[in-house]
């Protein structure tokens, strides 16, 4: 038994709750010949709920047997509306607390009749939006659909409006500034145009200063519309280049199984200080300019340094963050290859509050045995607790209120991409409960 995909994690007043989807194979035949062994296995899947508080498994339900599925892979899409979504050769929503089935192609095609004898059965078809809560889905006519979660129905996608919002924003400033300069450009034909005729005595002094005077004032006017529009287009680019940033470090830490040095960070601000992970030797290479940075050295003993922080621009939006000079060390506690835990949901250190707290992972040895330790430090340099999660490596992580929730693999049987551990960390205290799909 072994959980796969993503778990997903769901809170309620007085509970919260890890739904797993979870794979079992079991052995129908066994054979030992000159060596070998080669043995059949049965294959079912199941979703399972575990209480976060004490990690005792609370309700399992069987979905599908193998030969059920007709396309691969099977996985936990994502969660919207107290649904935990699941793709299994075919899209199946359900009530994680209770285990009902809510949503299937037959209760889909009964609510819209536009999807009837058009749903495909392949993955790729289907695109869960964390940040819109939506699921998008291709028909079989290539029209695409936007699912609401809360009804179950299905709106048009228009591929027009549809476009994208930043290169639509950048063309309505591009159109702003094309008029303002065609306006400029009549401008000074009319300056040169009163020039011109008061070479010739055309126009007399006076009117020649009124077309001055007015040709100064449109001039201001223009100039002051450019000026604003050139503030919005910088905000625009700032904040365009901000969350393109963002969503590239989002991307990176969402990734399958990824490796320990790509889950954390050595530098971090916090309440107006950097805070960083180093050894000596690579503390006096840091640039003056902040920027989350992740240096991998299996040996590295890593202790927590801190300096203030300036702010290089405040009239940009985001602007860049200064270190200052001197960078004094937080206490003696040394954290072997240690860093900053990254947030998978926001692609940024993890902050606790109400105390403030930074979370540490660190390896208990060198080498490929080394197992990860989580910690809890206090700004003042103080660890709050430790907890040796015996695990080599983290598949996912995800913070709730009051847990860290963590999973990953401790069997040589399992593959890659197959989980037995579930840790539920409080992050009060460090006490921690476990739970081993591999036996449970």
């Amino acid at each position: 038994r072994c959980a796969i995909s993503k778990p997903l994690v769901f809170e309620r007043p007085g509970d919260t709750i890890i739904f797993s989807l979870v794979k079992f194979d079991k052995t129908t035949s066994y054979q030992s010949n000159g060596g070998f062994v080669r043995k059949s296995v049965a294959t079912s899947y199941s979703i399972q709920s575990n209480r976060v508080s004490s990690g005792e498994k609370i309700l399992e339900t069987k979905v599908k047997e193998h030969g059920d599925v007709k396309t691969f892979p099977i996985e936990l899409m994502g969660s919207t509306d107290s649904i935990a979504w699941l793709f299994a050769g075919e899209l199946l929503g359900f009530n994680p607390f209770t285990h009902q089935l809510v949503a299937d192609p037959t209760k889909l095609e009964n609510l819209n009749e536009r999807l009837r004898g058009k749903l495909m059965n392949e993955r790729k078809y289907y695109d869960f939006n964390e940040a819109t809560g939506t699921i998008e889905i291709t028909a079989k006519d290539g029209n695409k659909y936007n699912l609401d979660p809360r009804t179950l129905i299905v709106a048009l996608v228009d591929d027009e409006a549809a476009d994208d919002i930043r290169k639509s924003r950048q063309k309505r400033i591009e159109k702003e500034l094309k008029l303002i300069q065609q306006r400029s450009d009549m401008l000074f034909a009319r300056y040169r145009n009163f020039n011109k005729q008061y070479s010739v005595h055309s126009i007399s002094m006076g009117a020649f200063r009124d077309s001055m005077e007015t040709f100064q004032q449109k001039r201001k006017l223009l100039d002051k519309i450019r000026d604003s529009i050139y503030t919005v287009q910088r905000d625009f680019d700032e904040i365009t280049r901000h969350y393109a940033d963002r969503d590239r470090a989002i991307e990176s830490i969402q990734r399958n199984n990824p490796n320990f040095s790509s889950i954390k960070t050595n530098g971090d601000t916090f309440n107006l200080k950097w805070f960083g992970l180093y050894n000596p030797e690579d503390l006096a290479d840091i640039p003056q300019r902040f920027d989350y940075r992740n240096l991998y050295n299996e040996a590295a003993r890593n202790r927590l340094y801190t300096t203030g922080i300036t702010i290089q621009d405040s009239s940009k939006r985001f602007p860049e963050l200064l270190l200052g000079e001197e960078k004094r060390r937080i206490g003696n506690e040394v954290f072997l290859q240690g860093g900053f835990l990254i947030d998978r949901k926001t692609g940024r250190p993890i902050h606790l509050h109400s105390p403030d707290r930074l979370i540490i992972v660190h390896k208990d040895q060198v080498g490929r045995e080394g197992l990860i330790q989580v910690s809890a430090i206090s700004t003042n340099g103080k660890i709050i607790w430790t907890h040796n999660t015996r695990l080599k490596e983290f598949s996912d992580w995800q913070l709730t209120n009051q847990y860290l929730v963590i999973t990953g693999g401790d069997k040589k049987e399992l593959s890659s991409g197959e989980n037995n551990v579930l840790l539920s960390v409080r992050l009060s205290d460090g006490n921690t409960v476990r739970h081993d799909f591999f036996k449970m």
